[in-house]
């Protein structure tokens, strides 16, 4: 979603990846990071950045019950400190998905 979207049009956005991601069509949040989201997780524009940055932090609250195995749970915190540290714009996306992520996967991270 650009700038100019309104937000019923990124509501639209994020429950149409979620359903792909809840129906299979994707195999998982790796699948979902390194390709479909991809081009905006790396994009050179900083808002596009915080966007992808976003919807991923969305997906992981929303979707609580998607089993991730422990390694994944463990990348996602690497990548959103990582992304927090270096990318100012999405540094509040990057606070909610490590809180989630604490929260509903802390045996994981723990162990």
């Amino acid at each position: 979603c650009g700038a100019e979207s309104s937000e019923k049009e990124r509501v639209e956005g994020l429950n149409t990846v979620m359903l792909q991601v809840h129906r299979g069509h994707v195999r998982g949040i790796n699948d979902l990071v390194a390709g479909h989201l991809r081009p905006y997780l790396t994009n050179e524009e900083g808002f596009v950045r915080m966007r992808g940055t976003k919807l991923l932090a969305q997906l992981l609250q929303r979707l609580p019950d998607m089993k991730l195995e422990r390694s994944t749970v463990l990348a996602l915190v690497r990548f959103f400190v990582e992304r927090f540290k270096t990318d100012f714009e999405s540094a509040g996306p990057c606070l909610a998905a490590i809180k989630t992520l604490l929260e509903i996967h802390e045996a994981s991270i723990d162990a």
